[in-house]
């Protein structure tokens, strides 16, 4: 008592099996801040933490937390706590997906999200998919390879879909949360908090203009502009993007909840 946080912690190397695994010890005060209400999802997080660790105690920093904060909802879905962790990560969609800000935001609590966006729109409602990946996160000690995205390929192949194709798409469902959830991506996207919505980074006419985005996305981030087309408008938009050649851009329509 008296802590009032939750984290767990490594023994040391787990011998007997050839992965980066180990045992742990889970500290956790159920009377401070997160304890209450939110004690089972709380419990809920960190034991999943500790389940990590069986796999792989040398994963991308935020697939621990992104994978948690999904088991929260998984595990205690009256629990909205979670909600409250998007707003670092939706203020930033420009970040690199797998951003490692060291834990100086919400950014990879938030990230959570993306499974969520996965366990509706790829594996129809099944949440085990995450422990398919996890499995195949298993590494040999002090090599992070295979990455958590790497094994999402692995996971991700027998439905037909690759761990880019995902993200891509996840960049489109990111837009309808709060007051732009359209009932058609995720379930109860119109309880987000308002924090929760991707920012634009710029809202233009739809006329002829040159339009500049500095500094542009990070690999795998996301730009969103809003364009309008008054009435008296032609029907379609042209845009043309100007990139380094050497990057695969992806180029996406999003529509909005207004005309």
């Amino acid at each position: 008592r008296g802590y009032e946080g939750g984290d767990v912690e490594s023994l040391g190397d787990e011998p007997t099996t050839p992965w980066d695994d180990t045992p742990t010890y889970l500290t956790f005060d159920p009377w401070g801040p997160y304890g209450g209400e939110h004690l089972d999802a709380t419990l809920a997080h960190e034991l999943n933490h500790a389940l990590q660790a069986v796999h792989d105690w040398n994963e991308t920093p935020i697939f621990f937390e992104m994978t948690a904060q999904f088991i929260e909802e998984v595990v205690v879905p009256d629990d909205d706590a979670w909600k409250e962790y998007l707003f670092d990560y939706q203020a930033h969609p420009d970040w690199a997906f797998d951003y490692d800000d060291d834990y100086d935001s919400f950014y990879f609590y938030g990230a959570g999200l993306y499974l969520l966006y996965l366990r509706e729109a790829v594996f129809d409602g099944d949440a085990s998919f995450l422990s398919e990946i996890w499995r195949e996160c298993r590494s040999l000690p002090d090599d992070n390879e295979p990455d958590f995205e790497d094994a999402l390929e692995v996971v991700l192949a027998p439905r037909g879909r690759t761990f880019v194709d995902t993200i891509v798409e996840f960049t489109r469902w990111r837009w309808y949360t709060s007051t732009r959830d359209d009932g058609r991506h995720f379930p109860d996207g119109a309880s987000f908090p308002p924090e929760a919505l991707v920012p634009v980074e710029r809202r233009l006419d739809a006329v002829p203009q040159t339009v500049f985005v500095e500094p542009g996305p990070m690999m795998m981030g996301a730009v969103f502009l809003e364009v309008a087309r008054e009435d008296k408008f032609p029907e379609s938009v042209l845009v043309e993007v100007k990139g380094d050649p050497r990057v695969r851009w992806s180029v996406q329509a999003v529509p909005g909840l207004a005309p």
